[in-house]
C-alpha cells in the first residue's frame, strides 16, 4: 500500500502547494539580514520574525476591547539541521506565528548552508560544509549575544532544533 501522501488526489496536491507558497510569502515578508561572524568574517543570513500580539484589557467602561501591541512576550531560536536551509521552515514559522503571536522567532541559515556564506575553501556553491564544528557554536553563542539579547523584550528565549541544531543548542545551552 502507498503511503497517503502518494495517494492524494489532484485537488488535495493543488491545496497542499497553495498551502506551501502561501507559507513561503509569508516568510519573505520579513526581511533577510546577515551578521559577521566573528570566527572569520563569513556573513550568516537570518530572518526576524514578529506578529502583533492582541490582548484582551478592560477599558474605562469595563467591556473588553483588543489592544494590539508591539511588546512580545517569548522569543524563539529556530537552529537548523545540516544541509537545510531556513526556507524549509516557512510552513513551521507560519504555524507558530498564527497559534502564538506574542511570539518573536529568530532563524538563520548555519554557515555553509542556505542563505549563508560559504567558507572560502569551498567552491560549489550549493555544497553544505564546514571546515571547524566549533564555527558553528561559535556562530550561534554570537548571534545570541549580538542579535536576539539586544533586541529582545522578554527574558524567556525558547530553543526549537533539528538534528544538527540539536547538537549546537545542547552546546550553546551548556556553556
Amino acid at each position: 500500500m502507498q503511503p497517503r501522501w502518494l495517494q492524494k488526489t489532484t485537488q488535495e496536491q493543488q491545496e497542499t502547494h497553495q498551502s506551501m507558497v502561501q507559507a513561503l510569502h509569508y516568510f519573505e515578508q520579513f526581511p533577510l539580514q546577515t551578521f559577521s561572524s566573528a570566527v572569520d568574517g563569513i556573513h550568516i543570513a537570518y530572518r526576524k520574525i514578529t506578529s502583533r500580539l492582541t490582548i484582551q484589557q478592560p477599558s474605562p467602561t469595563d467591556t473588553p476591547t483588543d489592544t494590539p501591541t508591539d511588546t512580545p512576550t517569548d522569543t524563539l531560536l529556530i537552529l537548523l539541521g545540516f544541509g537545510e536551509g531556513m526556507n524549509k521552515y516557512c510552513e513551521l514559522v507560519q504555524s507558530l506565528a498564527a497559534r502564538l503571536p506574542a511570539l518573536t522567532i529568530y532563524i538563520y541559515d548555519h554557515r555553509g548552508q542556505g542563505f549563508s556564506d560559504r567558507e572560502s575553501v569551498v567552491q560549489e556553491p550549493l555544497l553544505a560544509h564546514i571546515t571547524d564544528w566549533q564555527s558553528y557554536i561559535l556562530d550561534a553563542e554570537q548571534f545570541v549575544r549580538t542579535i536576539i539579547h539586544p533586541t529582545s523584550t522578554t527574558q524567556r528565549l525558547h530553543l526549537f532544533t533539528h538534528s544538527t541544531g540539536g547538537m549546537i543548542g545542547t552546546h550553546v545551552l551548556a556553556k
